[in-house]
């Protein structure tokens, strides 16, 4: 069974793995909602839902959307960031099976791609934001 429930745990961690990324957020990269009075810049991951892709063998890839929030104080902040964030996550090829900080017993997953679907911007509370969302294929 592949883990794509988890996949926000993967997201995060290449985003925090990321040298420009990392030196904007630090650590303020979170699940589904960020606390209220979190610093500026943060980002927010949410998975949207999972798509298989099967055969006559049973399914072989998995499709996993996540929508991935950027809010920051200013446009050209949130602009910058979103910009890093979609380097850091465009194209992933990665195996936790060979990542060596993975946990013990934990789920393989292979991820063999990701691409940028689809984003917007707007402005809510005086903070600016982008939304960039991706598809991550799982095998």
């Amino acid at each position: 069974m592949k883990n794509t429930l988890l996949i926000n745990q993967y997201v995060r961690k290449f985003l925090l793995d990321d040298k420009a990324v990392n030196s904007k957020v630090y650590d303020r990269v979170f699940p589904l909602d960020a606390l209220q009075g979190t610093s500026l810049p943060f980002i927010v991951l949410t998975r949207q839902s999972t798509t298989f892709d099967d055969s006559k063998d049973g399914y072989y890839q998995e499709t996993v959307p996540v929508q991935v929030t950027i809010v920051a104080k200013s446009y050209n902040e949130a602009v910058e960031l979103a910009n890093d964030t979609r380097k850091a996550l465009e194209h992933i090829e990665y195996s936790s099976a060979h990542d060596e900080n993975q946990h013990e017993g934990a789920d393989d997953i292979y991820i063999s791609d990701s691409k940028l679907v689809s984003c917007y911007e707007s402005l809510y509370n005086n903070a600016y934001i982008q939304q960039l969302d991706f598809n991550f294929e799982v095998q």
